[in-house]
């Protein structure tokens, strides 16, 4: 038995196992066949207890998985969740301009280094925070000063172009104070004769007629200095209500030497509206507007004046139109007429201001000038102004 293997041979039977062996029987050397063995086990126990070792493992698979997926959770939660939201809410607050939080640097990884940064980048918006507000104040500062330089340049450009406007309306001005001056002068020369003549006797009713007379023209006289003084008399914006019909009577008396002079025909359609301006800086823009129609037209002409109100986007609009019969505006001009300086005239008709400055003035009252005009047919200036200009504007 020793020296020769065991012949053993297995027969499956389902759940059964059966192993079979030859036995031997031993005469001195010699080994002699006698018979063999069956032996018969069930598998049941055995895979019953296999069963239960396998559900066993995977039970304490399952278990042993989560509790490590638990671990893990928890350890990223603590180390990577916590402190991301926490630089997430920072941030937000970061964003909200307030520079004053920093995140915990707990650690020396790369969250660590992220938190590290993080502080880092908060100090410099900080510090820079700090720069653009002083920036920012020194910026006000300078738009303040450079405001009011604007303004003192813009109110001698004014009075420049006042002093312009003077010198062209000087010689229409001096035919309005002659005819007046001139009867005045007549009737006190007719008074002297007539007294100076002691013989003949006095007619009163003539005397207090020719005195009469000389009273109106002097009025006159005073009316058109008044207006002067007014018009050439440096004022700072002062809004008040005013009729704009009396408004452009006014400016036509301006004027009305230069129409007689160029025998300009007025065809007035104006309307009496009451509006928020400034009185005289209206008046100028509508003098410096009856001048370029004037200066515009050769000998004989024509200038139309309407208003009329208007409404757009819920709001009331006054429009004031100017036609003349002049030589109008080639489309070239048109898109400089706005430019200081800028303009078709002669030297001695003025500085090219008139309408820069007028521009500047509708601006302010919150209205535009809108011009139409083509060489040979005339132009078409209009100034609209915003009829509910509040006490703000003052």
């Amino acid at each position: 038995m020793e020296k020769e293997k065991t012949l053993v041979s297995k027969v499956d039977k389902g759940n059964l196992k059966e192993f079979i062996s030859p036995l031997y029987l031993s005469r001195g050397e010699e080994r002699i066949p006698s018979g063999v063995i069956s032996i018969t086990l069930s598998l049941d126990r055995i895979n019953s207890l296999i069963s239960q070792r396998r559900n066993t493992l995977i039970a304490m698979s399952i278990v042993i998985t989560g509790m490590f997926c638990l671990v893990v959770f928890l350890f990223f939660k603590k180390k990577i969740l916590n402190p991301l939201k926490e630089l997430s809410l920072l941030s937000q607050k970061v964003a909200q301009a307030d520079f004053s939080v920093r995140a915990k640097v707990s650690s020396s990884d790369e969250l660590g280094r992220l938190a590290d940064s993080f502080n880092l980048m908060v100090e410099k918006l900080s510090k820079y925070r700090g720069e653009l507000q002083s920036w920012n104040r020194r910026l006000e500062e300078r738009v303040r000063e450079i405001t009011e330089e604007l303004k003192e340049k813009q109110a001698k450009l004014l009075e420049s172009e006042k002093i312009t406007s003077l010198g062209v309306l000087s010689s229409g001005i001096a035919h309005q104070l002659n005819n007046p001056l001139g009867v005045v002068l007549g009737n006190i020369q007719l008074l002297i004769k007539k007294l100076s003549s002691r013989g003949d006797s006095l007619d009163f009713s003539e005397i207090e007629e020719l005195l009469k007379e000389a009273e109106e023209n002097t009025k006159r006289c005073s009316q058109i200095i008044n207006s002067l003084l007014q018009f050439g008399r440096r004022k700072t914006p002062q809004f008040e209500e005013v009729d704009i019909k009396e408004l452009i009577e006014l400016s036509l008396k301006f004027v009305e030497g230069s129409l007689l002079k160029k025998e300009i025909e007025i065809d007035k359609k104006i309307k009496p509206v009451k509006i928020r301006v400034d009185p005289v800086q209206i008046e100028q823009v509508f003098v410096n507007i009856l001048l370029n129609a004037i200066q515009s037209i050769e000998e004989k002409g024509k200038i139309e004046i309407i208003n009329e109100i208007i409404k757009e986007q819920e709001k009331n609009f006054l429009t004031i139109r100017f036609t003349d019969t002049g030589r109008g505006i080639s489309e070239d001009n048109l898109k400089k007429i706005f430019e200081p300086f800028f303009s078709t005239k002669e030297i001695s008709e003025g500085a090219g201001l008139g309408l820069s400055v007028s521009y500047g003035i509708v601006k302010a009252h919150r209205g535009e000038i809108k011009i139409r005009s083509k060489p040979g047919e005339g132009t078409q200036v209009t100034v609209i102004l915003p009829l509910n200009l509040g006490e703000d504007n003052e």
